[in-house]
């Protein structure tokens, strides 16, 4: 299991540091784990399976194409 740091995680999910924190405080995404007294991490796990989420719902809910004929 990989300790992932707040700018691995940005970069990897496409989000801005104040926005993952927003998201945080609303429930829609992994919470941090602490490493040492000063340093917050995510669990890679958690990460994976949030972006997972995200691509089944993009999936699930995506409009099918109009067909013009």
């Amino acid at each position: 299991m990989r300790i992932l740091t707040y700018r691995q995680v940005a970069e990897r999910v496409g989000l801005s540091r104040p926005t993952i924190y927003r998201k945080i405080r609303m429930g829609e995404f992994p919470k941090p784990v602490r490493v040492s007294d000063y340093r917050v991490g995510f669990l890679e796990e958690e990460i994976e399976a949030w972006i997972s989420e995200r691509q089944r719902e993009r999936v699930e809910y995506a409009p099918l194409p109009e067909h013009t004929a």
